[in-house]
């Protein structure tokens, strides 16, 4: 069996880094597999770049251009205007299953993938977000327009009927509606939304939960990862990752700040330093306490060490399908704090390794990492072993065989 597995990105963000670890996956499990995305950055010969350099920076500003003649509020949302015709690359024409992962930002368009449909070959679509059945948001709030008709967008000010939203949508039901399709849901709260969605309501739909490296996420004695990372031993670690937390509302980073600025206030502690990794944009630099900023990490070995090194993980998202940082965290038993939304309800369990929050209380979610600094937990993975990648793609395997079949 061969399988080709399609993604914008191989490792900047969540999305990009589960899809090539399932790549790298299948292949450990003797699979043949090949992975084709737009950006490439990592030196591996089975993941091939579709696009020049030129081209593929070209394909996003293009992808970008209709939401000029609309007012986009601090939030991401595509037009999927733009795309690539690689139905008749080598890889595509030799697999037998074809597997789509987070493919916006200029990398396949709705027609590119009905394209693909005429190819009589199998197509599985894992959902990183709810984008693949919107009219172009890849969350969407409060609103549910994606049950019946996408128009008059709210996330782009729009008041039109026939909006862009509206047409994206439109075309993703033309092209769609016949196509063979296997949806995968990596969460119980993405296969709720999938099967109340238009667009994909009638499609197959199953959930295979998000896979963890267990060899690489375990727990390293705490003293051992900050000596390694050149972090305070005497010291209560806050950790927290995002991309941008700043920038888009729905990571979570103004009731991150509110959460901790509440949480020292109360519980007046003096022997906290919060570390970041990811983009940082100085949000929580008058907290009045040590921040160390570590960048872009996309080692997974120091993310382990990050980890380890930490005594509660915050994950404060809005909206969340279900985070691979949250995953990691408790594959390395540190406990987390987040809100109880989207998938995250799937992994942590009420006090026994993490805190569920009411969204967005944030008085709750103080007494949430206080809850997590006052407890003390054994060395035992935190992550439930439904969790593992091995385990993940097992299932992926015998859904690849068993849609051969049919």
């Amino acid at each position: 069996m061969k399988i080709v597995n399609l993604s914008t990105y191989d490792l900047n963000g969540g999305a990009a880094r589960a899809s090539y670890r399932i790549h790298k996956e299948f292949q450990s499990q003797g699979i043949d597999s090949k992975m084709l995305v737009l950006h490439k950055t990592i030196d591996d010969n089975s993941v091939i770049s579709v696009a020049s350099s030129k081209l593929k920076n070209f394909a996003s500003k293009i992808d970008n251009f209709p939401l000029r003649f609309y007012e986009k509020q601090k939030i991401t949302w595509s037009t999927s205007w733009f795309g690539f015709d690689i139905a008749q690359s080598k890889y595509v024409q030799e697999a037998d299953v074809i597997i789509l992962y987070w493919v916006a930002g200029g990398f396949l368009s709705p027609n590119n993938i009905y394209q693909l449909s005429k190819l009589n070959k199998k197509i599985i679509w894992r959902l990183s977000d709810m984008l693949p059945f919107t009219g172009g948001c890849h969350y969407s709030g409060e609103c549910d327009k994606y049950k019946s008709i996408c128009q008059e967008c709210t996330q782009i000010n729009s008041s039109k009927v026939n909006d862009i939203s509206n047409r994206l949508f439109n075309k993703k039901i033309h092209l769609w509606k016949d196509i063979d399709m296997n949806i995968v849901c990596p969460s119980n709260w993405m296969e709720s939304c999938v099967k109340k969605s238009a667009i994909f309501k009638s499609k197959n739909v199953s959930i295979i939960p998000t896979g963890v490296d267990r060899e690489v996420f375990k727990k390293i004695d705490k003293k051992i990862a900050r000596n390694i990372l050149n972090l305070p031993a005497d010291k209560k670690i806050l950790l927290l990752g995002a991309v941008n937390i700043n920038g888009e509302p729905r990571k979570g980073g103004k009731e991150a700040y509110d959460a901790i600025k509440y949480y020292l206030k109360e519980y007046k502690r003096s022997d906290i330093e919060l570390v970041v990794f990811g983009s940082y944009n100085n949000v929580f630099q008058d907290l009045n306490i040590n921040i160390t900023m570590m960048g872009k990490v996309n080692d997974e070995y120091t993310l382990a060490l990050l980890y380890s090194a930490a005594d509660v993980f915050l994950a404060p998202s809005k909206e969340e399908n279900l985070a691979n940082t949250v995953l990691e965290s408790l594959s390395c038993n540190t406990p987390v704090v987040a809100f109880n939304i989207g998938g995250m309800p799937d992994v942590i369990k009420y006090g026994e390794n993490g805190f569920l929050v009411s969204p967005y209380n944030i008085k709750e979610f103080s007494e949430g990492i206080d809850w997590c600094l006052n407890n003390v937990f054994d060395n035992r993975s935190m992550l439930d072993l439904i969790f593992s990648l091995e385990k993940q793609v097992k299932t992926y395997i015998n859904l690849c065989k068993n849609i051969q079949e049919i």
